[in-house]
């Protein structure tokens, strides 16, 4: 159970206060796949197989797919495509500022976007609201 709960954390797929064993069927259900077991094993494997896409994610944490392809597009086209706190431009993906966890209003507003490495992401979490985007465009 804590391997499991330490994969999704890692990957940003934890949702506090939701129980893991929920978290992974709501994934699970999203890409239209059968949970095995052991749980850890088959995390890894479909993770390692991309098949938990950024889009399944947003998905899943309340945010319409469409909507979420749209912004990511516009986000990618405003910014340049390297993360906004270390600059590097490798595995990057959209933040939310305000994370959606405690601001669900936000999740599909351009306005508290920004670009942020999956290391950066991970190191800022879902608890704590940095905006890079002032020293990124400074």
């Amino acid at each position: 159970m804590r391997k499991v709960k330490m994969f999704l954390k890692r990957r940003d797929l934890y949702i506090n206060g939701m129980k893991y064993k929920v978290q992974i069927k709501i994934v699970a259900d999203t890409l239209g796949l059968k949970i095995e077991y052991p749980l850890g094993i088959w995390l890894c494997d479909i993770f390692e197989k991309g098949l938990i896409p950024e889009i399944a994610l947003q998905k899943q944490r309340g945010v319409s797919a469409t909507v979420w392809n749209q912004l990511c597009k516009e986000v990618y086209s405003t910014y340049e495509n390297r993360c906004m706190a270390c600059g590097t431009t490798e595995k990057l993906s959209v933040d939310h500022i305000k994370p959606i966890s405690f601001y669900p209003e936000l999740g599909e507003v351009f306005s508290n976007l920004q670009i942020l490495c999956r290391s950066c992401n991970s190191k800022k979490g879902n608890r704590t609201i940095v905006d890079y985007r002032s020293a990124f465009l400074a």
